[in-house]
């Protein structure tokens, strides 16, 4: 059942008729806690105020819990991993995985922060959610009639082990082995392309000054066989919009590339 939530019913400041204080700190769970659609612009007007955690006391929820196993083939021995079905909102995200990290991306998409924990191994992952709206009445069971907006995830997680900038990556060239990238960053993964069953070959590894993109060539006999063919760096600031390697005619879009900076762990 998907859960919706109304912000405007818990914040005064929110009210058609004022009141509150703009500057008085709101603490992320107030923010997310109710239940139902909430009115346009609402969240992108409280998120400044929100008293977010520090990524180091963020609670620590499991890892198989966000990702589950796919019953497919696999012809490498890895194990084919898909983002759990529960998670498409970010009403639903927050029922399973309490949000305590909370900011803005721009006035459409946000992202939050949670901890993950698999065998005693710590990290962090990165989800972007993007605005929908929809106009309701009061047979909707809102309050009034109007616009109303709702979060919905773009589809993009980036695992974070631990703070990595675009310069430790200069060590990795073309032609060198997987071991050789999971060495630097063990929170890099082959995923799968479960319709193929082929290896995607272009990996998403989110860095302190921005997004380094890394190119495998597909194995012919197991993992050991993967090697780097490319890597592009894309800084912080640039086009979020970018072709992809794989099929240059379609681009994929990297909405934390339009942020100056990050905080990472």
């Amino acid at each position: 059942m998907l859960l919706t939530f109304f912000i405007c019913l818990q914040f005064p400041s929110c009210a058609t008729n004022g009141g509150g204080d703009a500057n008085q700190k709101i603490p992320v769970e107030s923010l997310l806690s109710s239940s139902g659609y909430s009115p346009k612009g609402s969240m992108m007007k409280q998120l400044p105020n929100v008293e977010n955690k520090p990524l180091s006391e963020l609670t620590a929820y499991s890892f198989d819990s966000f990702r589950f196993p796919m019953r497919s083939r696999n012809f490498t021995g890895f194990r084919i991993d898909a983002t759990s079905s529960e998670i498409h909102s970010l009403e639903v995200f927050h029922a399973s995985f309490p949000v305590e990290y909370i900011k803005k991306i721009d006035k459409e998409h946000l992202y939050t922060v949670s901890k993950l924990e698999k065998d005693d191994v710590q990290f962090y992952v990165y989800c972007v959610f993007n605005r929908e709206t929809k106009k309701l009445t009061k047979k909707d069971g809102v309050p009034k009639n109007g616009t109303y907006e709702t979060w919905e995830t773009t589809g993009e997680y980036y695992f974070v082990n631990r703070k990595l900038s675009h310069a430790d990556f200069e060590r990795i060239n073309v032609g060198d082995s997987l071991e050789s990238v999971l060495s630097l960053d063990p929170m890099f993964e082959v995923t799968w392309d479960l319709h193929s069953f082929r290896p995607v070959t272009e990996t998403v590894l989110l860095l302190a000054d921005g997004i380094e993109l890394i190119e495998t060539q597909n194995p012919t006999d197991g993992a050991d066989l993967f090697t780097v063919s490319k890597k592009t760096f894309l800084p912080f600031g640039s086009n979020p919009r970018v072709p992809l390697g794989i099929a240059p005619e379609q681009t994929a879009t990297y909405h934390l590339l339009q942020l100056n900076d990050l905080e990472l762990p």
